[in-house]
């Protein structure tokens, strides 16, 4: 509550503002203004929830008016896919007709109000798994970055590092990757006048990892550029999320290492209050299976971030899960690809 000289300001429950006078508090005249919070503005409000309560659950289809996701059954599973930042009052993933999982897409999702997510249902911005030799593709950017993408695959040489050392610092400051690293691809042995080589190198975002070091980082995805002894706000620096495995290699034509698995991407939810009977995820993407008869199998994708900015009072985190991926399986002399490093949950509760 704020005031001046001659009225109080009052922030509702439902996140409006009234303009109380003093000189008579009964009567109370209501301010047309768009509530300043960390939980968003509520603003997102249509003929599909005039309560102001968004239900996502098994029958939902895709937002015909805006364009706001998408949704197809999968095995299943209604996948919904945000196509933006949701801005709402209420917002319920409902598992009463089956189950529903909200594919963040590198988008945020903002509650004034409550975020309920049933048992049934997920919240998720997983990294992609390699597929044989071909690796795990980069998450999905929003207005978050997405994870890195894996490496493919080799035929009788060292599988490929994943390309992602571009952030890597010993000074945690200067870090912009929240995710873990991704795991190594596996060695095949050569045998006489056949081609082998070494396991590829492990895709590391370093030993430390990224963190928001304010709320304004948290909230916006990104920021300056900084070390011990200098600062550098003149280019945004998006956080990314999980680095993607290494691709293994194979021994001999015909034999070919399992592709590296993406990295996980980043969700960020920001809600007055946060009820989490479901899961929200963050995880790596496998790495692939060698094929042939001789090769390493792929090194699994590095664990996202998950970022929770919520009310503690009433609030349930409940599960959240950024487990790295599992690396690829080899043949013949061909090693396993190693497993991906569990990625980073931040709570923010206020």
């Amino acid at each position: 509550m704020a005031s001046n000289d001659n009225f109080v300001r009052v922030r509702t429950a439902e996140g409006g503002v009234l303009r109380l006078a003093k000189a008579d508090l009964s009567a109370a005249v209501s301010v047309d203004e768009p509530p300043l919070s960390l939980f968003g503005s509520g603003e997102m409000a249509g003929p599909s929830f005039p309560s102001q309560t968004l239900t996502f659950n098994y029958s939902t289809v895709t937002d015909p008016l805006y364009g706001w996701w998408s949704a197809t059954v999968v095995g299943g599973v209604n996948e919904i896919t945000l196509n933006r930042d949701l801005h709402l009052h209420n917002m319920v993933v409902d598992d009463s007709l089956g189950p529903v999982t909200i594919k963040a897409n590198g988008y945020k999702i903002f509650c004034t109000g409550t975020l309920t997510i049933d048992a049934g249902c997920i919240i998720q911005n997983n990294g992609f798994a390699a597929v044989g030799s071909t690796r795990g593709v980069i998450s999905p950017a929003g207005t978050f970055s997405g994870g890195y993408a894996g490496t493919n695959g080799s035929t009788g040489t060292a599988g490929a590092n994943s390309n992602t050392t571009s952030s890597i610092s010993s000074n945690p400051w200067s870090i912009t990757n929240y995710g873990g690293s991704g795991g190594a691809g596996g060695a095949a042995t050569g045998a006489p006048g056949v081609g082998g080589g070494t396991a590829g190198g492990n895709a590391s975002l370093g030993a430390t990892i990224g963190t928001p070091r304010n709320l304004m980082q948290a909230l916006l995805g990104g920021g300056g550029a900084q070390n011990n002894s200098t600062v550098d706000n003149s280019y945004w620096t998006p956080f990314r999320g999980g680095a993607g495995g290494s691709g293994g290699n194979g021994s001999g034509l015909g034999n070919v290492g399992g592709g590296g698995g993406g990295g996980g991407g980043i969700v960020g939810i920001y809600a007055r209050v946060l009820l989490n009977n479901g899961q929200i995820q963050a995880k790596g993407g496998n790495g692939g299976a060698a094929t042939g008869t001789n090769a390493g199998g792929g090194g699994g994708g590095g664990g996202g971030a998950i970022i929770l900015v919520y009310e503690k009072g009433g609030s349930t985190v409940g599960t959240t899960v950024i487990s790295g991926g599992t690396g690829g399986a080899g043949v013949g002399t061909g090693q396993a690809g190693a497993n991906g490093q569990s990625g980073r949950v931040w709570n923010m509760g206020l």
